[in-house]
């Protein structure tokens, strides 16, 4: 029995040796897949990724330039956009230039790979950079702009090169090699995202403790010097009252976090998501406890949790400011790094080789089916602008606006950008098939400007910034109309009266599926034909508004009703039909049968009902 116990760990745990021929060959392998199934991914949902958030105004600026787009001063995001901007010289299709922007940050990740296996041979930083890039990644995949997500490769390889021969040779060649490159990438990294000092600092003490003799290496504190001159000047010129100034982290805000975190926005959200979307990543830090302890690295364990510790106070502190959901997990990212480069350290250094390779294969393939799954909420976002695009076919105009009361936070989170969104998305499959979409909460705002012709509001905050007459023509012939409202306000205080069963008539979109993907929620299409003579306004000054409701059933028994579940995402003209959205609760994966109706101030239902079967798989 002892013979069998012996033999069973011994196949599990490293004898002290590591087997280098054999990490190399699963590293390698892996790493290949790792970066192929990116690639397909990025390539597949390139309209998720490049159109929601700053994807679209990015994209849209560097059209109109021709050239490339720096914001805040973030030079080092050029590397990002070399691809869109050769493209762009090029005159290429939308939807290439498109496709290029999502990839090209791929292969910049699978570069600094092919740099970590083939010039410094360190495969523990491989696995490390494998599961950085998806263990602390979720929704924030797909806003794949964001500068802080361009700063999680370039990191691994500081953590490469530091743990490198280079400052062991005695060569002066190879110790101004290691300056050269040390400095260099803190200045690609300080022209990226200032949060990244933070990261270095974090995997550099980490090597230290690791390897205690890189004390004694005065090559390495001068590179952490003259490196991290560039994140201090970079903080010294922030402009007063601009944006990377409202973020600096102050001890006001620290003082915030400490006494008030339960009112702190970000915190609320971190409490809501964090453990539901992110508990592979709690369970790789788990892990990662468990070997440090096994070890006993008392010191290292300690490290690993105050800095995830100090990292989460910093991260709450940094969006102390109500902002979108997918701003608060952005940072979230990072904590995938923290976590990340001493596992993979560990793990290699604890079990066999075949071992380490099936747990980082096991967290790298769950937290991508939660990234392919989260990224469902971006493809409904896509069907809700195809829907809008579909609902305003045959109207002379191409400019829109959208109440903010009538667009569905829940799937777009923000709406501030959703200008450029809409125009991006309608301009992919022609460019005079362009048109926008507007989101505005007071019509009165702009009275001033949507009845001009070449008006183009792409950004609420700045409605003057770009001109319909004056857009690339080789992308967006856009009409100079002016906007037109689709969610209008009624004069009368009694609207939608009117309406019943006898000349309204509900069905479900050509669109909707009896087999919907497993997600938090569902949004299905709904069409609305109005047979009247009367507009079905989607507002309503006083009474009469008009909502989707819903009765759920599973197995013949009524799960759930409500009367006031979805905005109508339109006005419905007499004699026209219109598609809109209606959103779902979360349901356990099974079949169930909806029936619709349309309800009136949320309490009275016109009985216009029509029913459905569905999956959830």
């Amino acid at each position: 029995m002892n013979k069998l116990i012996h033999a069973f760990l011994s196949g599990i745990f490293s004898k002290g040796e590591i087997n280098k021929k054999g990490l190399k060959n699963a590293s390698l392998i892996l790493g290949g897949i790792f970066f192929t199934a990116f690639f397909v991914i990025a390539w597949t949902f390139y309209k998720e990724r490049m159109i929601p958030y700053d994807g679209a105004f990015y994209s849209f600026k560097m059209i109109d330039a021709k050239s490339f787009n720096i914001e805040l001063g973030r030079f080092g995001a050029v590397a990002s956009q070399l691809l869109p901007w050769i493209s762009l010289q090029m005159e290429a299709s939308l939807e290439t230039v498109l496709r290029l922007y999502s990839v090209n940050f791929i292969l910049i990740q699978f570069l600094i790979f092919i740099v970590l296996a083939y010039r410094f041979k360190d495969y523990k930083s491989v696995l490390a950079l494998l599961l950085a890039l998806c263990l602390g990644y979720r929704y924030q995949f797909y806003y794949a702009v964001s500068e802080i997500h361009q700063t999680i490769a370039p990191l691994i390889l500081i953590f490469a090169l530091v743990n490198s021969s280079l400052l062991f040779t005695g060569k002066r060649k190879d110790s101004l090699v290691f300056m050269a490159a040390f400095i260099a990438l803190c200045a690609w990294l300080a022209n990226i995202h200032m949060l990244a000092v933070i990261l270095i600092s974090f995997l550099v003490c980490y090597a230290i403790l690791e390897n205690k003799s890189l004390l004694s290496k005065k090559e390495l504190w001068i590179s952490i010097v003259t490196g991290y001159s560039f994140f201090a000047y970079k903080i010294l010129s922030i402009p007063k009252g601009s944006y990377d100034d409202s973020k600096l982290i102050t001890v006001e805000k620290l003082k915030t976090v400490f006494t008030q975190l339960n009112n702190v926005p970000s915190f609320q959200f971190f409490k809501a998501e964090f453990f539901s979307n992110y508990y592979i990543l709690v369970f790789a830090a788990l892990l990662l406890f468990a070997l440090l302890s096994y070890r006993r690295k008392w010191l290292e364990l300690s490290f690993v949790i105050l800095s995830l510790m100090g990292f989460f106070i910093l991260t709450i502190a940094y969006n102390i400011t109500p902002d979108s959901p997918v701003v608060y997990q952005n940072y979230y990212a990072c904590f995938g790094l923290l976590v990340a480069v001493p596992l993979a350290v560990e793990l290699v250094a604890v079990f066999q080789v075949k071992i380490v390779i099936a747990l980082v294969s096991l967290l790298v393939f769950f937290s991508t089916i939660k990234i392919v799954q989260c990224g469902r909420m971006y493809e409904m976002r896509m069907e809700y602008f195809s829907r809008i695009q579909q609902n305003v076919k045959g109207l002379p105009e191409s400019k829109f606006m959208v109440s903010s009361n009538n667009v569905n936070l829940n799937m777009i989170w923000v709406d501030w950008n959703m200008g450029f969104e809409t125009l991006i998305y309608s301009a992919i499959a022609s460019p005079d098939s362009a048109m926008t979409f507007t989101t505005v909460g007071n019509y009165a705002d702009y009275d001033s400007m949507m009845y001009k012709p070449n008006t183009f509001i792409g950004v609420r905050f700045s409605p003057y910034w770009f001109t319909s007459e004056n857009m690339s023509q080789t992308y967006f012939r856009i009409k100079n109309t002016p906007y037109r409202i689709l969610n209008k306000i009624p004069k009368d205080s009694l609207v939608n009266r009117t309406f019943d069963s006898s000349n309204v008539e509900l069905d479900f979109g050509k669109e909707t599926s009896a087999s919907l993907p497993y997600f938090r929620y569902q949004i299905i299409p709904v069409e609305i034909q109005n047979n009247s003579n009367d507009t079905l306004y989607s507002k309503a000054m006083d009474k009469g508004q008009l909502k989707l409701g819903y009765k759920l059933y599973s197995n013949g028994e009524l799960l759930n009703i409500n009367s006031c579940a979805s905005q109508l995402e339109v006005d419905i003209y007499p004699h026209s039909k219109k598609v809109t959205g209606l959103e779902l609760p979360y349901l356990k994966r099974g079949t169930y049968e909806v029936e619709i109706d349309l309800v009136k101030d949320c309490n009275k239902w016109l009985n216009i009902t029509k029913k459905k079967s569905f999956t959830i798989y």
